[in-house]
């Protein structure tokens, strides 16, 4: 399940209250730039968060705070595409290419190499999807 919310933490944490707990597969938070407070809910219900070219953006300290706080194997890469493209390509159509300066982004973030972060990031993934 892939759940888009946008300005609504209320109702999405009043959703997943009443109704995570009969899914028998969990899902991903889509495009996540909600609070830490949702974001720590949303991972106690089971789902994992996924972060896009955001992160990249000059005034996107909140989501950076919130991926700090994520554990790296509930971290799911996402593009967005043709949006949210990130630096240092911003305001071009954004791309699938375009997901290693996420990946270095979150790695950065979560002291990681790369490498690992693309390593739990694709695990996470198939866990999600297959």
């Amino acid at each position: 399940m892939v759940i888009h919310t946008r300005e609504a933490d209320d109702d999405t944490r009043a959703i997943l209250a009443n109704h995570s707990s009969s899914l028998k597969r969990k899902g991903v938070i889509h495009s996540f730039t909600s609070s830490l407070a949702l974001a720590e809910f949303c991972l106690g219900e089971g789902f994992m968060l996924g972060f896009n070219g955001i992160t990249t953006f000059r005034n996107a300290d909140n989501v950076r705070a919130v991926v700090d706080a994520t554990p790296v194997e509930r971290i799911v890469l996402e593009t967005d595409a043709p949006y949210l493209t990130p630096v240092p390509y911003r305001g071009r159509p954004n791309a699938p290419c375009y997901l290693p300066f996420i990946a270095e982004t979150l790695a950065e973030i979560k002291s990681l190499p790369t490498e690992a972060l693309l390593e739990h990031a694709r695990a996470n993934s198939y866990r999600l999807f297959f």
